[in-house]
């Protein structure tokens, strides 16, 4: 659906998951807003595809490395963040194939939004 020049995506994860399937965003972007509401008390993490195509072999996202860090740091979003719009671009700018995986089974089920510009 497209919001303006911003395009948003549900990601649905089912019932006694806990990860969505693959989402093709068509494209990547260069800012990414992440909607967490409706997942409960679950903090969120988020994957990536690694091939050009759906199907592709999927790894967990991290930040890189900044000044201060010894290694790189997951890119996850607490459930405290729940009714925010949280800003996920240094993660996920420029990616088209995404899953978002929380750290526990969601018991029913939960839809979250991704709005993806490049303003």
């Amino acid at each position: 659906m497209a919001i303006g020049s911003a395009q948003q995506f549900a990601i649905v994860i089912a019932s006694g998951a806990s990860t969505s399937a693959e989402i093709d965003l068509g494209r990547g972007y260069s800012k990414v807003i992440y909607d967490p509401t409706g997942v409960g008390g679950s903090s969120m993490f988020f994957a990536a595809g690694v091939a050009s195509a759906v199907g592709g072999t999927y790894r967990q996202v991290k930040y890189p490395i900044a000044s201060g860090m010894s290694a790189p740091q997951t890119c996850t979003v607490g459930s405290a963040a729940s009714g925010s719009w949280v800003d996920v671009s240094a993660a996920l700018a420029g990616i088209r194939f995404v899953k978002i995986a929380a750290d526990a089974t969601i018991t029913n089920g939960a839809t979250v939004e991704l709005i993806c510009s490049d303003v």
